[in-house]
């Protein structure tokens, strides 16, 4: 089934899987797109979803909002990426440490659960993330720090110390280095 302008959106995580016209899949569920440059580029040469797939999409639709555990891994890096833009935005807000903490223990915590996606999410090449390249250059930045020291023994308090400085490490050049990567 052909897709419509109406059935994506720019910056919020797509709903199912997008494929040319001989099924090929272009954009996998939950991936972001970029910008509407990359929306119209995607609607001009012809965007379809598997009719099942659109129709379990839409039953879903109709249900409650999914709670926070039916998240994969994928969608909640996705989300400290987004996490860590608000924060390191506030620069200027009370509680910033406060908040870099949150943030370090929610890394700690998704990093514990499954190091192998974060590894993944670092070292994979996605052209379209570029913009976003100070951001998640942190991310895995203090996600690499605390594997490394949870080999060599450091203390909890100390780790968290570690992936807060990590998260921050670029605090104040973290829009120009997505300027540069793209």
């Amino acid at each position: 089934m052909r897709l419509v302008q109406r059935q994506l959106a720019v910056g919020m995580p797509l709903p199912f899987g997008v494929r040319d016209e001989d099924g090929k899949l272009l954009l996998a569920k939950g991936q972001w797109l970029a910008d509407a440059n990359q929306l119209a580029a995607l609607l001009d040469r012809g965007a379809y979803v598997d009719a099942e797939e659109l129709r379990l999409q839409q039953e879903a639709a109709k249900g409650a909002e999914a709670p926070a555990s039916k998240q994969t891994l994928f969608d909640q890096w996705e989300q400290l990426i987004r996490r860590l833009d608000r924060v390191l935005r506030g620069v200027a807000e009370p509680g910033l440490p406060e908040r870099v903490d949150e943030l370090a223990t929610a890394l700690l915590s998704l990093q514990r659960r499954d190091p192998d996606i974060g590894i993944y999410l670092a070292i994979r090449q996605d052209e379209r993330r570029l913009p976003l390249y100070g951001l998640t250059h942190s991310l895995y930045t203090a996600m690499a720090c605390s594997l490394a020291v949870g080999r060599l023994g450091w203390s909890d308090a100390d780790t968290l110390r570690l992936v807060a400085a990590a998260l921050t490490m670029n605090l104040s050049i973290f829009e120009l280095q997505g300027r540069l990567a793209t």
